[in-house]
């Protein structure tokens, strides 16, 4: 007759069975000790299962973050060209990228064409003169290209562009401006080079920013009588007061000159502070495009933008500001009105 007496080894086997009970020990029943204690913490069991749910929410929130920040990492020149929309004719090979210092960049590849060029918009605009110094991005639309840190001469780019068979533009609107050129395909390198020292580090002398100065009243009033301004001014004057577009932006030798003159003001200093604080890769966006392979476009513009900077430590720009200034009291605007009044 078998003995009633388990041996620790038929106990465990038995006992993840849930049979151990069925066998008596010198007339006892033998204790299931793992259910005894499994019992105890039933009660922990929800409080166990909540924490266990919090671990793998965590665990899986972390890893799609982490999936995320690489397939962006990897994937973010691709995810842009995928987004460029072009008709089926189009020959031409496109590729968009985004820079190390954020700086976004389409280059185009045409075979057949003659020219090469190139635009840059930052996302700067009139919206963002301060209040006491109407006309600074128009000034700053003027000065930039006259001159830098590598190339100082301020007539290279100009050279550049018009021993090239190249024209050049610039213009300041609302909220950003533009700068852009075409010339030769043979010299687009050397183009883009002079070009992009303008976006790193510009001189902006005071010679230039005061000869712009005059350059920027003589546009003022070479556009004073023509309808279509004084239409805008009129509108600038019904405007919301505390809105922008409220504010004078083509800027004059008054706002750029003589009243900054007047309260002591650096006007180049400012020009360079506004520079350094709003001209960041961040905010600017480059297209290029030239007979050369893609491949090589990529390589121009990596080498060339990738060293203007990002946005980081940025200059504060003055609080300070000047009543007369307000959009309805600027001169322009007191001429357009006279103008209304001699038409009643």
């Amino acid at each position: 007759m078998r003995d009633n007496v388990l041996d620790d080894e038929e106990s465990q086997a038995l006992s993840s069975r849930g049979l151990v009970n069925s066998f008596l020990h010198d007339g006892v029943q033998v204790p299931d000790l793992k259910r005894s204690k499994l019992a105890l913490k039933v009660k922990d069991l929800p409080a166990i299962i909540g924490k266990l749910l919090l671990v793998l929410m965590a665990v899986l929130l972390l890893s799609m973050i982490s999936i995320g920040i690489a397939f962006y990492s990897l994937n973010q020149d691709s995810l842009i060209s995928k987004t460029i929309l072009r008709p089926q004719t189009d020959g031409r090979s496109y590729k968009g990228i985004r820079l190390s210092n954020g700086l976004k960049a389409m280059m185009i590849s045409d075979p057949e064409s003659e020219v090469g060029g190139a635009a840059m918009f930052v996302s700067v605009g009139s919206y963002d003169d301060p209040t006491f110094l109407p006309g600074m991005t128009h000034l700053l639309e003027h000065s930039l290209m006259l001159g830098s840190s590598k190339y100082q001469d301020p007539k290279e780019f100009i050279n550049i562009v018009k021993l090239n068979s190249g024209v050049y533009n610039a213009f300041t609107k609302e909220e950003g401006t533009n700068f852009n050129f075409l010339v030769n395909h043979k010299s687009l390198e050397a183009t883009l080079d002079v070009f992009s020292r303008s976006f790193i580090d510009p001189l902006l002398s005071d010679a230039v920013i005061e000869g712009e100065k005059y350059f920027i009243d003589y546009e003022f009033m070479n556009n004073l009588p023509k309808t279509e301004w004084r239409i805008n001014y009129l509108l600038q004057m019904m405007a919301n007061p505390a809105h922008p577009f409220a504010r004078f932006g083509l800027g004059n030798l008054r706002s750029l000159k003589l009243i900054p003159e007047k309260h002591g003001l650096n006007v180049t200093r400012l020009a360079r502070r506004f520079f350094n604080h709003h001209y960041k890769a961040d905010l600017m966006t480059l297209v290029v495009v030239g007979r050369q392979p893609i491949e090589m476009l990529e390589d121009w513009v990596k080498n060339k933008f990738t060293l203007i900077p990002s946005g980081g430590n940025q200059a504060k720009a003055p609080t300070v500001s000047y009543t007369h200034l307000r959009a309805h009291e600027t001169p322009e605007h007191l001429v357009c009105r006279l103008l209304l009044e001699k038409k009643k």
